[in-house]
């Protein structure tokens, strides 16, 4: 079974790009356009991890992050390239926390 990794992320060209390196290697994506999608996604679907864009159009990545947090513990990744934004240790979120574990054979 392959592991699934949520990608919320709302400019089409970065899902296609990461989409396609994810799933050549094996991965299985789930993809949200918008934060509250991603939300429902998460709290739906078995995921193993979570890529999070922070500028999204509904809610931002960092009230993405405390609500998937506050819900149940997940494997949390959120990166943002947008200038002048707050670093994400700097949010008030608590930072990420993933185990390691082997991912699908290459």
């Amino acid at each position: 079974m392959a592991n699934n990794i949520l990608y919320i992320e709302d400019n089409p060209d970065n899902m296609t790009l990461v989409q396609r390196a994810l799933e050549a290697r094996g991965y299985r994506m789930l993809k949200a356009m918008k934060g509250l999608d991603g939300v429902a996604i998460a709290e739906s679907e078995q995921v193993d991890l979570i890529l999070l864009d922070i500028n999204l159009p509904d809610i931002d990545g960092y009230e993405v992050a405390r609500r998937l947090r506050s819900s149940a513990p997940r494997c949390l990744l959120p990166f943002g390239a947008r200038s002048g934004s707050k670093p994400f240790a700097e949010s008030g979120t608590p930072g990420t926390s993933c185990s390691t574990s082997d991912g699908p054979a290459a």
